[in-house]
């Protein structure tokens, strides 16, 4: 997971377009980016909005905005996005509505090459990393959520699954079931919302245990508490 303070930084040399992660976070916006596949979303952390931006990998779209910015890049579509939005933010405008109204616009968007929806992420609340979460007592019931407060809080050091698997045998096994040190905010995401009754939680001295088990599917991750928690 990316975490940056703004737009600008996605294109600093180690975040640079090609190497963004599949989920961003962008704090002075409170959105959230997620790319994958041919599909990009903003989603808006506190209404949810979400805008998802649907585009060819190929043909016109890329010759397009190749010639808009003079750039080469593997993703094209997101540098643009990202690059519009940002720009008219820096000007004291919407940034969608400039993305939407852009001189090129039409040559890509709801056409044959790239769509533009526009509706409600989920209703339930997401999970943001720019929550300031109160110190959580951490010897008392923990639920998946009072865990995810106490990583915001910084209470945690670090996440190890210890083996993951899923319906897709050969993904599982082609990467280790998953196994080794998780991006701590990562796996916050990952159990924000559940509850006690898909993860099971349970405290032994200074780490707390974390496992799920519904059929095919089970997770077993192990959380290093940080001394004096």
């Amino acid at each position: 997971m990316l975490v940056v303070n703004n737009m600008t930084e996605l294109f600093d040399p180690i975040h640079m377009v090609s190497k963004v992660s599949d989920t961003a976070f962008v704090r002075e916006h409170n959105i959230k980016i997620r790319n994958f596949g041919h599909e990009m979303n903003f989603i808006e952390l506190e209404n949810y909005t979400r805008y998802t931006f649907k585009h060819s990998s190929n043909g016109d779209l890329i010759k397009i905005i190749h010639e808009l910015f003079k750039i080469d890049d593997v993703d094209l579509v997101l540098y643009l996005i990202i690059h519009t939005y940002n720009k008219a933010i820096s000007n004291g405008e919407d940034g969608f509505t400039a993305v939407v109204t852009h001189p090129l616009y039409s040559d890509f968007v709801n056409t044959k090459h790239s769509e533009l929806e526009i509706g409600k992420w989920h209703n339930e609340p997401m999970f943001s990393p720019f929550v300031k979460e109160k110190t959580q007592n951490l010897f008392t019931k923990i639920t998946p959520n009072k865990l995810v407060k106490a990583i915001l809080a910084g209470q945690i050091e670090k996440v190890i699954c210890n083996g993951n698997c899923t319906d897709d045998y050969y993904r599982d096994q082609k990467n280790n079931y998953w196994r080794g040190e998780w991006d701590i905010l990562d796996f916050a995401e990952k159990i924000y919302g559940h509850d006690t009754k898909f993860y099971g939680i349970s405290r032994h001295e200074n780490t707390i245990c974390v496992f799920s088990y519904a059929g095919e599917w089970h997770e077993d991750y192990t959380v290093y508490i940080k001394n004096g928690y």
